[in-house]
């Protein structure tokens, strides 16, 4: 008869505290290192674009009516901007190799928080944790597959006779860059899913903030590849996010809230809703306000108000 395949015993709140407290350390600190390195891939893509050759719009008419300009022999549009892309490939690397270990250090983080939310609410969805890392390494693969195929592209480009706009267009485009493409859909749709599912189970056990949890499920929406153009207009808030998760991990947050009791307590600390808080406070107002204050004693008796009315008349 095959085994008894048994759910194992969930942790007790004072072994998963001591559990996180051995990775604290260090999973705070590589939250900290993933906006440090998501910051210099940033810079370093803004560098590449700001010295690159500028396109003037009637070179650019003139292109796409397929009229040729310039050398004969460098008629593509696209000439001048692959040369300074291979002359400048140390920028190109090393964007994308800060984007790849930021993407690393983001690994740890989202591993950290599902384990926590894990052990503290039992519905967590357990395929979220190998999504995540599937997610992290497609779009990891992707990168490195697209940096080696389009630099090996273009110099073989710059090599040959044939320099004219097709050919630049198809420089920037190799065949391996498909297989790239793929891995890099499959990766943002497996990242952004995890990352806001994982994000969102953290806030419901009282990990994060609702307004951290908000901030970071917009963060994991904007690595969906439908939006991930927008990443660099808005990549402030995942800076942001990960600077703040990495702070509430190491316990050095400060503030109204401080330290989410989840983090301490080892259970499950659902945040009240707004129902609760507004039964809070009026509750709180109900028994700071005196006895005699009551508004049956501080309205008028109707006796009253009838001698009133007589005076006034």
């Amino acid at each position: 008869m095959p085994a008894d395949v048994t759910t194992p015993a969930p942790l007790s709140p004072e072994a998963l505290l001591e559990r996180e407290a051995d990775q604290r350390q260090r999973t705070g600190v590589l939250a900290l290192a993933a906006a440090i390195f998501l910051v210099i891939s940033s810079l370093l893509s803004a560098l590449l674009r700001s010295g690159g050759p500028d396109v003037l719009l009637l070179d650019g008419l003139r292109d796409a009516a397929g009229e040729p300009f310039g050398d004969p022999r460098r008629a593509g549009l696209l000439n001048d901007q692959l040369d300074y892309m291979h002359s400048h490939l140390g920028l190109v690397a090393g964007g994308m190799v800060a984007q790849i270990i930021y993407l690393s250090c983001l690994a740890f983080v989202l591993i950290y928080l599902f384990d926590a939310a894990k052990g503290r609410r039992r519905e967590t969805q357990p395929w979220l944790r190998s999504l995540a890392l599937a997610g992290i390494a497609a779009t990891a693969v992707a990168l490195i597959i697209q940096l080696i195929a389009v630099h090996i592209s273009i110099g073989d480009f710059l090599n040959a006779s044939n320099q004219d706009s097709q050919a630049a267009r198809d420089a920037l485009k190799p065949p391996a860059t498909q297989i790239a493409g793929l891995l890099g859909l499959f990766g943002g749709l497996a990242l952004s899913i995890s990352w806001v599912m994982i994000v969102l189970n953290a806030m419901r056990t009282g990990l994060l903030t609702r307004f951290i949890g908000t901030l970071g499920m917009f963060s994991g929406v904007l690595v969906f590849p439908l939006f991930s153009q927008y990443l660099s207009n808005l990549i402030i808030v995942v800076i942001f996010w990960l600077v703040a998760v990495g702070l509430t991990i190491l316990q050095l947050v400060r503030g109204r809230q401080g330290i989410p009791p989840a983090w301490l307590t080892g259970k499950a600390e659902p945040w009240p809703t707004a129902a609760q808080v507004r039964e809070q406070r009026q509750a709180l107002a109900a028994k700071d306000k005196p006895a005699g204050d009551s508004p049956e004693e501080d309205a008028p008796s109707p006796a009253t108000s009838a001698r009133k009315r007589k005076r006034r008349s």
